[in-house]
């Protein structure tokens, strides 16, 4: 058996390889993007021409040393995934041992031959996983640049703030893997998955094969506060079956059927599944003892999601840290003063957020009597030179806002032909950074309450995500809005089509927005997550559910959304799936994305739903 402790450990070790590969690949494209923005807008406006040529030129030696450096960490990979299945091996072969009161003497050929069988199926799938990474970033690379470089040519937005945008978004960027199904993961997310599910698979097996030696037919699975629950779903309700005993073959008066109780070693959600930190030893009815005492529903559900929070904030972190790597870069390589200037600024700003999300964890973690994991927050490249430079940047940051007054803007109302109400703009304090601008069309101000920026930052990160990661999908313009009074959405997405051209449009309900803070819109959200009600933890999942409504009025005719709804409508096989889709089955691939933006492990039938409606309606 492995702890539940030891199993979280499983694959630390990888991630500062898989977080220095990320480092480099994102510092390496931020340098070659600044070759051209970098020195001023008189000399990025080139023919169009001269243009396609350098981004190719670019990218194609951007790729190369992207295949390089892949593999390269995929040989440092394997020596270390070779060394994490050894030792979880012997783990598992001591706890084995011991729970059937045997003397441990080695790893048999028998259990080796099941832990080399195991290292080979995953450092494959890991090869399998990496094989489209390089086209798939480099692909991203060549959008991004092309992008800021036609939003100046265009007009569409300043030089300063295209570059800004260009920069945060190669900051954000990481290796994607692209899966057959259409579903993307980053990098460190699908093979840290591989490995722990691999080494889990690992252990069971080994375990099995000293039952099958020693003629036992049960065993004892382990148990930990903060197990996975499922209303929905019994095998991936790990809360339900954890700390119990089970037969291994047939069936038993006494206890449940292994396989039919938690899924092994059958089902990816069960016991020993997709990040499953669950095992089980041997156990003799009527001779061992199960010393496992049952823990309290609410008390392991609170845990659960306490963790999920733990590590949402961890990622945010790193996040944020790969943020000020990446303006620290471009920092160093910017030739133009003004575009220099305004870089720093941007870096400022980035620190003093991070600093703030620090505290934040380190109180959250404090609060909650959750033991803080500072080794996550780390990231490639961070060295003490960077945080040296961070932390005065937050200096000085905080010293300029300490001083700033800022000015009451003009009220200013502009009327809006959409069905939605009269759309109201947002103040825009000078706070709201430039590379925001794009999210409000107006400088005006709504009954003398302020948005939120870090509202703002978050709805723009979301958008920001689904463009790197998920899709090349973006709004056309967002903008505050009046909704009726009997209208409860915090989001209405519009789409139309004027002169031949699609727009998508997203507004904010300013009964939600004005005046409330991130923290406690984010609190509202995740309250109603866990109630049940829909999928969404924070704000930036709501765009993300917003994002496909987009998507499918997008890519099908009006009549053609309407027979999806209305399909959706009358497909019994949603039910259960959030308690928002059971009152409105057309919100179904909505909260499906959301799911799937977080990870989170659903029932297959969901999957297969989803699937086939994404396939018939949005081409993929």
């Amino acid at each position: 058996m492995i702890t539940p402790e030891q199993f979280q450990e499983i694959g630390e070790t990888m991630l500062p390889l898989l977080d220095a590969l990320t480092e480099w690949i994102a510092r390496d494209m931020i340098e070659r993007f600044m070759i051209r923005f970098g020195r001023g807008e008189k000399k990025l406006l080139t023919g169009t021409d001269e243009w396609q040529a350098w981004v190719l030129e670019q990218a194609g030696g951007n790729l190369d040393e992207i295949q390089k450096a892949l593999a390269k960490s995929t040989g440092k990979s394997q020596q270390e995934i070779a060394k994490i299945f050894k030792g979880s091996g012997i783990q598992a072969a001591k706890a084995d041992a011991e729970a059937a009161a045997v003397t441990f003497s080695g790893l048999s050929p028998r259990m080796m031959a099941i832990i080399t069988d195991a290292y080979e199926r995953t450092v494959g799938e890991i090869s399998n996983i990496t094989r489209t990474t390089a086209g798939a970033t480099n692909q991203a690379f060549i959008d991004i640049c092309d992008d800021a470089y036609w939003k100046v040519r265009t007009g569409a937005q300043s030089y300063t703030a295209a570059m800004l945008e260009g920069v945060n978004a190669l900051g954000r960027l990481q290796p994607i893997v692209r899966y057959p199904s259409g579903h993307k993961d980053t990098l460190e997310v699908a093979v840290l998955r591989c490995i722990r599910t691999g080494v889990a698979q690992s252990s069971g097996n080994m375990t099995i094969q000293q039952c099958k030696d020693m003629g036992w037919n049960h065993v004892l699975v382990s148990q930990h506060l903060g197990a996975r629950v499922s209303d929905t779903d019994p095998i991936a309700d790990h809360a339900g079956w954890q700390g119990k005993v089970y037969c291994i073959d047939g069936k038993d008066a006494q206890f449940d059927n292994l396989l039919d109780a938690t899924g092994y070693p059958e089902n990816p959600l069960g016991l020993c599944g997709y990040n499953c930190r669950h095992s089980f030893t041997p156990f003799l009815p009527g001779v061992s003892q199960n010393h496992n005492k049952p823990i309290d529903t609410e008390a392991n559900r609170r845990a659960y999601e306490l963790s999920q929070t733990q590590r949402a904030m961890e990622r945010r972190i790193r996040a944020q840290k790969r943020k000020c790597t990446a303006l620290h870069t471009a920092v160093k390589n910017c030739e133009d003063p003004a575009a220099k200037a305004k870089l720093q600024e941007k870096y400022t700003q980035s620190a003093k957020r991070l600093q703030e999300q620090n505290a934040a964890y380190t109180k959250f973690c404090t609060d909650s009597d959750l033991k803080p994991y500072h080794e996550r927050l780390a990231v490639a490249g961070w060295d003490r030179s960077v945080a040296s430079t961070a932390s005065a940047a937050t200096r000085a940051r905080q010293k300029i806002d300490d001083a700033q007054n800022l000015p009451v803007p003009v009220t200013k109302a502009v009327e809006n032909p959409e069905k939605s109400g009269t759309i109201i703009s947002i103040r825009k304090p000078v706070e709201i950074p430039d590379d925001l601008e794009h999210l409000l069309k107006a400088e005006t101000n709504f009954d003398g309450k302020d948005i939120d920026v870090k509202v703002l930052q978050a709805i723009d990160d979301s958008i920001s995500a689904s463009k790197a990661i998920k899709d090349d999908f973006n709004f056309n313009e967002i903008k505050i809005a009046r909704f009726p009074t009997d209208d409860k959405s915090v989001f209405i997405t519009e789409y139309e089509v004027l002169g031949g051209k699609k727009r998508t449009k997203l507004y904010l309900n300013t009964k939600f927005f004005t005046g409330n803070t991130l923290e406690s819109l984010d609190k509202m959200c995740y309250g109603y997550y866990t109630s049940g009600w829909w999928k969404s933890k924070t704000v930036g999942d709501l765009v993300s559910h917003e994002i496909m409504h987009a998507r499918i009025n997008y890519c099908n005719s009006f009549e053609k959304v309407e027979r999806l709804y209305s399909e959706l409508k009358d497909d019994a096989r949603t039910s259960g799936f959030c308690r928002l889709v059971d009152n409105d089955p057309a919100e179904f691939l909505n909260e499906m994305y959301v799911a799937m933006c977080n990870s989170e492990k659903v029932d297959q039938k969901y999957v297969e739903v989803f699937n086939e409606y994404v396939k018939e309606f949005l081409g993929g």
